[in-house]
């Protein structure tokens, strides 16, 4: 996975799900990756984004605030308040934004 983003990088790995996010904080950017992870809970600042990589099968679920969720090669937005759910039905690259202050759960439904 590459960051075209010339910023330090903090890696990071969550022992419960194992995986793997990179986070530039500058951008306020962070990139999940579908792995064999069970669930992600994400805080996400105002006008923060992740991306989530071959997500086919993920659901993720607005906790607290707002999110938009778009795919590439697709043209049909998502919005999620808090205590909504989406499953994402491809494997194009999905981007996460918060539009306020949020907290999301990425989980994996693949079996």
């Amino acid at each position: 996975m590459n960051i075209a983003l010339n910023l330090p990088q903090y890696r990071f790995a969550n022992l419960l799900t194992r995986c793997l996010c990179f986070v530039s904080q500058a951008a306020k950017t962070r990139t999940v990756s579908a792995g064999h992870q069970r669930e992600e809970v994400c805080d996400m600042d105002h006008r923060s984004t992740i991306t989530i990589s071959k997500p086919k099968g993920m659901q993720v679920q607005c906790l607290s605030g707002s999110v938009w969720i778009t795919q590439d090669n697709d043209t049909r937005d998502t919005m999620l308040a808090a205590g909504e759910c989406f499953v994402m039905a491809t494997d194009n690259r999905a981007l996460v934004h918060a539009l306020e202050n949020a907290q999301i759960s990425v989980a994996n439904t693949r079996k």
